[in-house]
């Protein structure tokens, strides 16, 4: 196992443009792994388990390496294409989604993963995206609030 982390770290983050190799993730291109929560009621569905096993085997077609600064931008643009999709469905939460629904949006993920890493960017600081997911989050609970005490 170590001998697989060292050859990672040689190939360094997969963004064009970027020569970064310190601090890799291997992220999944079509965000697999936010279905992991929701659909947990589902383990005993094969087509779930399947889904669980091909997550953890981190294909090559699935999953490409990226250093912290261009994993957060990539998450970045993921929150905002995500966020369109389940406004596409009424505002539908991810564990209401359907497999052929969840299917289509990780595909468009997929797809905009593809084209963002042809293409040469800064990054995005993890800590910003972090803080600018728990700024959003306490907007969303303020409004609830107020609409509430109509």
């Amino acid at each position: 196992m170590a001998r697989l982390l060292d050859s990672l770290a040689e190939v360094g983050c997969r963004k064009l443009g970027c020569k970064s190799s310190a601090s890799l993730a291997r992220h999944h291109k079509g965000h697999q792994a936010m279905w992991l929560g929701p659909w947990t009621r589902q383990l005993d569905i094969p087509r779930y388990a399947n889904f669980v096993r091909r997550y953890q085997e981190f294909r090559d077609e699935d999953v490409v390496m990226l250093c912290t600064l261009h994993h957060a931008e990539i998450h970045h643009i993921y929150d905002s294409i995500i966020a369109k999709h389940k406004e596409s469905l009424g505002g539908r939460r991810l564990y209401r989604y359907t497999w052929s629904q969840a299917h289509e949006l990780m595909k468009l993920l997929e797809a905009e993963c593809d084209v963002w890493l042809g293409t040469v960017t800064l990054g995005y600081s993890p800590t910003k995206l972090d803080l600018d997911r728990v700024t959003k989050k306490r907007r969303e609970n303020k409004l609830k609030r107020r609409l509430k005490k109509r």
